[in-house]
């Protein structure tokens, strides 16, 4: 039989899932987003992860539904026209430091880049972005808890990823998307985006809360995994 998946597994995933939500809608992520494929197991998975968070997923649904008839090419230009068009001045934009006011973009870019550099992270060629884009700091909350998760399967120290993961979210993640999910509601006019910019942001605040919660339990070591 195969074992059931952690919760620190499920919650990598659900990561992973809204990073690809938030990446530019090729082809095959478009049919996933236009067929609920990709809405229905990101929403498994929060509940896997989350097993309280079934009925406020289920009040989403239909807001994260994308409507019949609709093609690729209208999920592309709601993508570009809500979050990509004159970036970062785009009436939405993905990226942390466009959201940000009092801490200089540069900054910004500075910080988050030294995140992703203490774990010997780069930014992937494909994504084509700032390290400030959405889907990279989503990205790197999914690397840092499968390295939590693998931790605690493994019976090492998991310590140094929940920290990272506080911190991380502390300053980045929980300090922007609730901005961006604020814009988004006056800005994106495409249902399932504008939904995505909700569900981003109160999966982030529920999970800084558990992840500040685990933190507190684990002994404070300063020696950091790589």
């Amino acid at each position: 039989m195969t074992p059931a998946p952690t919760i620190a597994a499920c919650r990598a995933e659900a990561y992973g899932l809204l990073a690809e939500a938030f990446a530019y809608p090729e082809e095959t992520l478009c049919r996933s987003i236009i067929d609920g494929d990709l809405q229905a197991e990101l929403c498994d998975t929060i509940s896997l992860a989350y097993p309280g968070s079934a009925v406020a997923l289920l009040a989403l649904t239909d807001d994260l539904a994308v409507p019949a008839g609709t093609g690729c090419d209208e999920v592309e230009s709601a993508y570009l026209s809500s979050f990509e068009l004159d970036a970062p001045s785009s009436p939405c934009p993905l990226y942390e430091g466009a959201h940000v006011r009092d801490t200089d973009r540069a900054a910004i870019l500075l910080e988050v880049k030294s995140f992703y550099q203490h774990f010997g992270l780069t930014i992937a060629a494909d994504l084509n972005a700032p390290e400030d884009h959405l889907s990279a700091e989503l990205e790197f909350m999914a690397f840092l808890v499968a390295k939590q998760a693998d931790a605690e399967e493994t019976g090492r120290d998991p310590a140094p990823y929940l920290r990272a993961q506080r911190d991380f979210l502390e300053r980045h993640l929980g300090r922007w998307l609730p901005l961006l999910g604020g814009a988004a509601e006056h800005k994106v006019g495409f249902g399932f985006y504008r939904a995505m910019c909700r569900l981003v942001g109160t999966y982030v605040a529920g999970d800084l809360d558990l992840v500040r919660h685990l933190a507190a339990q684990v002994p404070s070591a300063s020696a950091t995994e790589h």
